[in-house]
């Protein structure tokens, strides 16, 4: 089993999970028996790294547990959308932040001149520019995998 050392103490999958649970992280929500974390190992590049542990985070909250836990016991963390963007940026060895649940969109203030929108990690591109189209507003640059893309802003 993959396991992060750091000063003498070995973490593995099971260890991050009790430990993300301690954090306040709902157990439902993370992923560690070895297909699930597998589905997390690739994205659109050739290089390929199993996490120790996933995380389906559902808020802000859930982010900034995971991410303490993480910085707190000196494990890798990276966040995924979709896995579209460039090669090996979605795919890590430590815990891996899936993003794709948190996808509403709000647009801020007033936009006659200019419009500001947020949105976590996990929206795709398409949808979004469909919903800020209705705003009277556009994203100013796309990447070539609009359809598929998540981003957050």
């Amino acid at each position: 089993m993959a396991q992060v050392t750091r000063a003498g103490t070995r973490l593995d999958s099971e260890a991050i999970k009790k430990g993300l649970v301690g954090a306040g992280i709902p157990e439902s929500q993370i992923e560690i028996s070895e297909v699930g974390r597998l589905g997390y190992a690739t994205d659109v590049g050739p290089i390929s790294l199993t996490p120790l542990a996933v995380v389906g985070v559902h808020s802000h909250a859930d982010v900034e547990k995971a991410v303490k836990y993480a910085y707190d016991h000196a494990i890798p963390i990276t966040a995924r959308g979709a896995g579209s963007g460039l090669p090996a940026q979605s795919v890590g060895a430590g815990i891996v932040l899936d993003m794709r649940s948190m996808d509403k969109i709000e647009v801020l203030g007033d936009h006659r001149r200019a419009a500001r929108s947020s949105w976590p990690g996990g929206r795709h591109l398409y949808p979004a520019e469909q919903f800020l189209e209705g705003h009277g507003v556009f994203v100013a640059s796309y990447p070539a995998s609009t359809d598929m893309a998540t981003v957050a802003a």
